[in-house]
Order: C-alpha cells, then structure tokens, then sequence
C-alpha cells in the first residue's frame, strides 16, 4: 500500500492574507533586537482570509516592542531590561516572559504593558540567561538556564524563584520542556544532550552527543522523537527511548541557530550561520527549499505554520518575512520587513491555543537510565 506524504501545498499570495502589507516596502523603526511574530485577526478579517501581523521586538538595549510587521509602527512598549534580549517565552495575547544579557528575566502583560521582575535566588551569582520556557497552564512555573550551567525553576504567580535545581551542567543553550511529565532535554556547553527532572534536577537519561555542541532542541514528546541542531551545521532526529541517532539532515555550512518543527507535517525549517535557512522534508530526511536572501547568519527565526509565512532575522539587523510552501514564486520567496533590528530572540504569537498535534495517540515511554539517575555535580 502506498504511504500517503504530507506536504505543504503552494497557497497564493500567503503573504498578501497579511493586512496592509506592501511587498518590497516596509516601514522602519530605530532600535534593534527582534522577537516575535503573530497573525491576530477580527471576524471580518476572517472572512477575507485576510489578518493582521505583528512582531514582538526585543532590543540590544533591553526594550521590547510590539511592531505592526506592515507598517513597522510601534503598538505598544515594554521597558525593564537594561542589557540586550536573549528569550522570550509568550501566552498570546495576555502574558509572555522574557530574558536578557544581564539574568534578568520579567513577566510581562501584554494586554496594559506592565512587567514584573523575578525575585531572583540569593545564592545563585546572576548571569546571562539564554534559555526560559514557561508552563502557562496549570502548574504556571517557568524555567531557565543559565550560562553558568544552573536551572532555575520561577513561580509566576508569586514572582519568586521556587528553587535552583541540584545539577550543574555547562552553559545551558537550549531547553525543551515537557512539564506533564516534568522533566526536560537540555543541550548544553559539556557536548552533552540530557534529559533532566524539572523536579530535582537527577539525570533521567544520558544522550551519545560528544564532540558537537548542541544549539537548538524542537521535541514532540508524545512520539518522543527530537530534532537536534549541532555547532557542526548538522541535524538530527532521535529517538529518545534508545538514545540513539535515526537519521541525519545534512546541508548548512555553519553553526545551527534556530529550528522550528511541524510533526504532523514531517517539516522542520532551520537557521544557520551560513546566512541560509532550509525547509526539510524530515520523514525522508530530505531539503526541500533554501532560502538565500540574508547577507550575514540567521540568529532567530520564529513560524506561523497555519498562515505558511516565517519571519526570520540575521546578525545585521535585517528582518525577513518569507513563505514556507515546498515551492513559491521565486519573485516572493522574501520581503523585507522594518528597519534595522537585531534579533535577540524569536517567539511565536499565536491568537489560537496550541493544540497538542498528537493528543490522541499514546505516548511513547522514555526508560530512565538507573545508571544515570543520579544528582549531577
């Protein structure tokens, strides 16, 4: 029997569907990092297949934006970071968190604006934090990684950090967390690829990774499958269970900054500092696309799978707004968006709660090593 492929069809002008938005023109706006993109849309809009389209901006000074991505316009400002944003973690369109250069992290509003700084703990030294994921349904916690090598878990509720997790590990890239479960995969500076209880911190399973650091983690926990992203430009999808390698995706020439994976598709789009982002096919493990465009490397990336746009950023301040189809127009691959930014951080915006893609199906167990299962020092 043939095996049915999924695939992302050509839909046209994806990027007209975005309200008031010219190609090839763009507004601009001063400072740089940015942060985010969204579609939020009225019932008329809808109607239209038409939406508006905004990019939350975190910049090398600290400030955050909310940009209309047609305009560039400023629609809101959130001000409390002294140093360059590093993370945001978002529940549209009511709250987010976010993180910098100097280990301040805040809960934001974002319906009036207002922040609140995280009491930070007395005995852990503040130092730049390059990875938060928040839990915003029941348990309403966050966690964060520094450069230290050391996991803070927050209460957002009360604004205090609730406890500094009993391991220590090198600097801390990337964190994917399944709080159902509590627990997290972590890549971090000692070329290690671990899975860690957001309970105590104890090593649950320990992943083969050695030589290449790992940059970016997209996980579908339910399949307990993860696409990893190396310093070597190299992905590849493991199987959590075994602990071991599938398959490899092969064609960036530099450092992997920033990944985003639809499962239920089998795509995945990545970021390099090759200047380039890809679209794969991950079932056959296969590129799809390139997209050439950036003059320096990627350095966020964020994706709006159901509208089929992505808006991408790059070390020189350029935004990029681009369709995600297995094939385009090449005449409409990217369109420039504002002024100079500097994107810092990339988080997705969305008006609908994410749906689990794979609710229905039973999750696949991930086996503790007992070898491993120890506190790490």
């Amino acid at each position: 029997m043939t095996q049915r492929q999924a695939s992302i069809t050509r839909r046209p002008s994806n990027l007209d569907q975005i309200a008031n938005f010219e190609r090839g023109v763009s507004g601009t706006f001063e400072r740089g990092v940015s942060a985010g993109f969204n579609r939020a849309h009225s019932d008329e809009a809808e109607e239209d297949n038409v939406g508006e389209a905004y990019a939350l901006v975190g910049h090398d000074d600290g400030r955050i934006q909310l940009i209309d991505l047609a305009t560039g316009n400023e629609m809101k400002l959130f001000d409390g970071h002294k140093d360059y944003i590093t993370c945001l973690d978002l529940h549209w369109p009511k709250e987010a968190v976010s993180a910098a250069a100097d280990g301040t992290i805040f809960h934001w509003n974002l319906e009036d604006g207002s922040g609140v700084e995280l009491t930070p703990p007395e005995e852990l030294l503040i130092t730049c934090v390059r990875s938060l994921t928040a839990d915003w349904n029941e348990k309403r916690l966050a966690v964060s990684g520094n450069d230290d090598g050391y996991f803070v878990i927050w209460d957002l509720a009360t604004h205090q950090s609730q406890k500094v997790l009993s391991c220590k590990v090198g600097m801390i890239f990337s964190i994917c967390a399944d709080w159902t479960k509590m627990r997290m995969l972590v890549g971090h500076g000692d070329n290690d690829l671990d899975l860690l209880s957001l309970k105590d911190g104890s090593r649950l399973k320990a992943y083969p990774v050695k030589h290449y650091l790992v940059t970016v983690i997209d996980v579908c926990w339910p399949k307990a499958r993860a696409l990893i992203g190396f310093d070597n430009g190299v992905l590849q999808i493991w199987g959590l269970p075994m602990a071991a390698s599938q398959s490899s995706l092969k064609g960036h020439k530099g450092t992997i900054t920033a990944l985003s994976v639809q499962w239920k598709l089998k795509r995945a789009i990545s970021g390099s500092q090759d200047k380039s982002v890809r679209l794969w096919n991950i079932q056959r493990s296969e590129c799809i696309r390139i997209v050439s465009g950036h003059l320096t490397g990627l350095r966020s990336l964020c994706v709006d799978w159901d509208l089929g746009v992505a808006l991408s950023s790059a070390w020189d301040g350029e935004m990029q707004l681009w369709e995600i189809a297995d094939e385009v127009d090449v005449d409409s691959t990217m369109q420039p968006v504002g002024g100079e930014v500097r994107a810092g951080a990339i988080a997705l915006l969305t008006v609908k709660e994410a749906k689990d893609e794979n609710s229905e199906e039973e999750a696949e167990e991930i086996v503790a090593d007992t070898r491993d299962a120890f506190k790490l020092n």
